[in-house]
């Protein structure tokens, strides 16, 4: 059995930034305020005895990206799965891959959700983010990353 935590005051559902029009993005510290929020709900649930926990799962959205420096810290907010500010680094990536070849190897079309445009955008616009950058993950690499500090 699973004990569940929740509390009025408890973790963000939401913390989506929309500073520009078509852009989605959220700040990684926050998903992991709410993630040790979670966890010590959890430990304090009646019944709970934290020496019988055998293993922990992380899951999260697909694909948002999160980029770390070489301490671990986010050097942006992440680029979530909705964003859709890539249209030219997606022609770009159109120019470069045929589109039928890519489904066939694939199953998935060059669209928006992919971390590669995500990339070429930051590259073109963010070049010091990108020069700064040690680690690309998603947002359950990213509290996995933190859960084991590996």
């Amino acid at each position: 059995m699973m004990p569940a935590a929740s509390s009025p005051s408890g973790p963000s559902r939401s913390n989506s930034s929309h500073s520009t029009r078509g852009w989605a993005e959220m700040d990684p510290a926050q998903w992991w305020r709410n993630t040790l929020a979670v966890v010590r709900g959890l430990l304090r649930a009646p019944g709970m005895q934290p020496e019988s926990i055998a293993a922990v799962g992380v899951s999260g959205m697909v694909p948002a990206l999160v980029i770390l420096d070489r301490h671990g810290n986010p050097l942006r907010l992440s680029i979530q799965q909705n964003d859709a500010r890539t249209a030219a680094e997606l022609d770009w990536m159109r120019g470069l891959v045929d589109a039928e070849e890519f489904f066939g190897v694939t199953g998935g079309s060059i669209n928006q959700q992919l971390i590669a445009p995500k990339i070429e955008w930051l590259r073109r616009h963010e070049p010091g983010v990108m020069a700064g950058a040690r680690w690309l993950l998603g947002s359950y690499d990213y509290i996995t990353y933190r859960l084991t500090a590996t």
